[in-house]
């Protein structure tokens, strides 16, 4: 999951089409529940959804992304 989220992201920036982005963040969110606390590859999961959100709030202002997961009490 984790790499087609990666691969959706890579497909934005290439792209730039927004469907592929917000495809990559629903991904990933189902990815973190299957990685909890203390998993060894959570830290890759955080980072790249990480780099979704940052390239979302970047190109579109104010990220709706962030009101989505703004439930999600994410720890590393």
């Amino acid at each position: 999951m984790l790499h087609l989220a990666r691969d959706f992201r890579k497909r934005f920036t290439e792209k730039a089409a927004i469907r592929d982005l917000e495809e990559s963040i629903e991904l990933l969110r189902p990815a973190l529940e299957l990685r909890p606390p203390g998993h060894v590859d959570r830290f890759s999961t955080l980072h790249e959804l990480a780099l979704c959100l940052s390239i979302d709030t970047t190109n579109w202002g104010q990220s709706t992304t962030w009101k989505k997961l703004s439930y999600m009490n994410v720890q590393c």
